[in-house]
């Protein structure tokens, strides 16, 4: 069996998610696990998947979960890349996932990639709008979510919070603008790298 057939028959156990019902998750996968080796990996949901990351491999499946993440964990690695940022989250949030569980598989997927010598930057998970549906009630999750992983060892967190004026008029996705703020964030970090102990 190759390793995409591997990767789309996986079953995980107790995921409130099933990624498999996701119409994007089989499109994405046949995309990624076509890349080439790339020093620096940005895994994660629409959020990465409709950004431009200029020439660092796009992992960004729309609708995905951290349990789909956690299944395509492989493909990361396939890649060889030095680095990972990491965006997954707010799926599960407005979903209903509990916050143990995101926290858990979030957990995983960060020490599944330190374990194979891939430096790992969480960005936690973005904040809606405050015009998007049940906004508050979302974003306090996804406040209380972040503290927590901002805890986990061995990552390098990277809190990014925009604008108003940086989200498109779905209220949950960005702008050219947006992007740009989240890149030069990112290059900030690779220079002044320092993960929690």
């Amino acid at each position: 069996m190759s390793i995409l057939e591997k990767l789309q028959h996986r079953v995980h156990q107790g995921q409130n998610i099933h990624y498999t019902d996701n119409p994007r998750y089989s499109e994405g996968i046949e995309r990624i696990s076509k890349q080439e080796k790339s020093g620096i990996v940005m895994l994660g949901d629409s959020h990465i998947s409709t950004g431009e990351w200029r020439g660092w491999a796009n992992q960004g499946i729309g609708n995905d979960s951290t349990a789909g993440v956690l299944n395509r964990i492989d493909l990361v690695k396939r890649v060889s890349p030095h680095t990972c940022f990491i965006q997954i989250g707010i799926n599960d949030v407005e979903r209903g996932v509990a916050e143990g569980r995101i926290i858990a598989n979030i957990s995983t997927i960060c020490k599944n990639l330190l374990d194979a010598g891939i430096r790992v930057g969480l960005m936690g998970i973005f904040r809606v709008h405050p015009f998007y549906p049940n906004a508050s009630q979302i974003n306090m999750k996804v406040i209380a979510i972040n503290d927590r992983l901002e805890k986990i060892k061995g990552i390098q967190f990277i809190p990014i919070h925009l604008p108003s004026n940086m989200y498109l008029g779905d209220y949950i996705h960005f702008t050219p603008a947006g992007y740009d703020h989240i890149i030069n964030r990112l290059n900030e970090t690779l220079f002044v790298w320092k993960p929690k102990r």
